[in-house]
C-alpha cells in the first residue's frame, strides 16, 4: 500500500484502472439482464455469456500489436475516449428491443473488451519505468486487491443501479460510458510521465515463430530465476487452474443436494464466494509476508497439496469445515503467484514484448479452464462420489508434477 500513496504515477494508474474496470464490471451484469429480456432469452444469454471469452482468444495477437505500437501514450488516451463513444451508442441503442440491437451491442462488447485488452498492453512498459523493481511485487498485489474490491463492488453497484432505474439500460450504458471517460482522464493528470523505452520492435517470420520466442524467453527467465523445468510448471499451472476453477461449479451443485450448517442453497452459495473473496483480499494485502517470499514453484506446489486435503474432504461427506478452511488458504496462497509471477516478468523482459508475454501466461491460465468445468460439472451431475474421486486423482497427478518441476533444471 505504500506504493500507492508514495508514487503519484502508480497511483493514478490505478484510478484510472479503477473507473475502467468498475464500468465493465457494471455492464457484464447489465448486458446479461438486457439478454434476459429479449424474446429467446436462453439463447440470447448464453450468447451473452459466451462472447465474454472471445477476447480472451485474441489477447496474444493483440498483446503483440500492443508491444508494436510506437505512440504508446496517444493510443492509450485516445481509446479510452473511443470505448466512451461506443457506449454512448449502446445507451441510444439499447432503447430498442431486437435481435438486430443485441447483435449490434455484442459486437460493440466483443470490441471494447479487446481495446481494453489493447490499452492494458500499452501500459505495461511505462509501468516497467516508472515502478522500481523492489517494489512490482507490492503494487501489482495492490492493483489485484482493487481489481477484486472494484469486480465485487461493481457487481454490487449494477443490481442496484438496475433497481433503483427500473432496468433502464440507456441510463447504465451511459454510466459505463462515463467511467471509461473518467479513465482517460486521469491518466492526462500524468500524460508526462506516460513515458516508455523507444520501440524497437524487430517482425520475426510469423505468429508462430512469435510464439516460439515467448516461450523461449519465459523458459530462460524461469530456468535461472527460479530454477524449474518450465514444461512441467506449464502443465501444473494449467491442472491449479483447471481443479481450481471447478471446484466452485461442483460445490454449487452439492449445495443442491445438501447445503452445510443449515444453510440455504443461496446462504451457502454466499459464503463460499465470501470465504474465497476475502481469503484473496487477505492474500493481496499482505505482499511482504513469509510466503510472499516462497519461490513462485513452491506456492504452486503447496497449493497443489492443498487440492488433495479439498478432494479428500469432498469424496467424504461432514467435512465443510476443513474443507472451507483449506480453500479459505489455497486462495491466500494462489493471490500471490499472478504478482509474483507479473514483478518477475517485468524486472526481467525488454519492454518490446512485455504485454505479449504476459498475456501469453493468461491465455495458459486460462485454456483449459473450460474443459474442466464442462468435465466436473457432467461427472457430478452423474455421480458426485465418482467426480471428487476423479478430482482427487487429478490433484495427486498435478502435485506430482509440480514436485518434479522443481528438480535439477536440465533440457525441458
Amino acid at each position: 500500500m505504500k506504493v500507492f500513496f508514495r508514487n503519484i504515477f502508480f497511483r493514478n494508474l490505478v484510478l484510472s484502472s479503477f473507473f475502467d474496470d468498475l464500468g465493465s464490471t457494471i455492464y457484464n451484469l447489465v448486458f446479461v439482464v438486457f439478454a434476459a429480456s429479449m424474446a429467446n432469452s436462453k439463447l440470447a444469454v448464453g450468447v451473452a455469456s459466451f462472447i465474454q471469452y472471445i477476447p480472451t482468444i485474441f489477447a496474444l495477437f493483440i498483446a503483440m500489436q500492443a508491444d508494436k505500437t510506437k505512440n504508446k501514450k496517444l493510443w492509450l488516451l485516445l481509446l479510452g475516449y473511443i470505448q466512451a463513444v461506443l457506449f454512448i451508442m449502446v445507451a441510444f441503442l439499447s432503447k430498442e428491443n431486437s435481435w438486430l440491437v443485441f447483435s449490434i451491442v455484442c459486437f460493440i462488447n466483443i470490441l471494447s473488451d479487446c481495446i481494453a485488452e489493447y490499452r492494458r498492453g500499452l501500459v505495461l512498459p511505462m509501468f516497467q519505468s516508472h515502478i522500481p523493481e523492489e517494489e512490482l511485487m507490492e503494487a501489482y498485489s495492490f492493483d489485484q486487491v482493487i481489481s477484486q474490491i472494484t469486480l465485487i463492488s461493481g457487481q454490487t453497484l449494477g443490481v442496484w443501479l438496475l433497481t433503483i432505474s427500473h432496468n433502464n439500460f440507456f441510463f447504465l450504458a451511459t454510466i459505463n460510458a462515463i467511467s471509461f471517460l473518467l479513465s482517460s482522464m486521469v491518466l492526462l493528470k500524468i500524460q508526462r510521465q506516460l513515458t516508455h523505452p523507444e520501440v524497437n520492435y524487430s517482425p520475426e517470420n510469423g505468429f508462430i515463430s512469435q510464439i516460439k520466442n515467448l516461450y523461449k524467453n519465459s523458459k530462460s527467465i524461469f530456468k535461472y530465476q527460479e530454477k524449474v523445468r518450465f514444461g512441467l510448471m506449464i502443465f501444473s499451472i494449467l491442472g491449479l487452474n483447471s481443479l481450481g476453477g471447478a471446484i466452485l461449479i461442483m460445490y454449487n451443485l452439492k449445495f443442491t443436494e445438501i447445503t452445510p450448517f443449515g444453510l440455504s442453497f443461496a446462504q451457502s452459495v454466499f459464503l463460499l464466494q465470501t470465504i474465497l473473496f476475502v481469503s484473496a483480499l487477505i492474500g493481496g494485502m499482505t505482499p511482504n509476508d513469509y510466503f510472499s517470499k516462497l519461490s513462485l514453484i513452491k506456492i504452486l506446489q503447496i497449493d497443489s497439496g492443498l487440492l488433495i486435503l479439498i478432494g479428500i474432504c469432498g469424496w467424504i461427506n461432514g467435512l465443510e469445515i476443513i474443507s472451507f478452511s483449506v480453500l479459505a488458504f489455497m486462495m491466500y496462497l494462489s493471490s500471490k503467484v499472478n504478482p509474483k509471477l507479473n514483478s518477475l516478468l517485468m524486472a526481467k523482459l525488454p519492454p518490446e514484448i512485455l504485454a505479449q508475454t504476459s498475456s501469453f501466461f493468461k491465455v495458459i491460465s486460462v485454456l483449459s479452464m473450460p474443459l474442466a468445468t464442462i468435465l466436473f460439472t457432467s461427472l457430478s451431475i452423474w455421480n458426485f462420489q465418482f467426480a471428487w474421486g476423479a478430482f482427487l486423482l487429478l490433484s495427486i497427478v498435478v502435485f506430482v508434477l509440480s514436485l518434479f518441476s522443481n528438480k535439477s533444471v536440465t533440457s525441458d
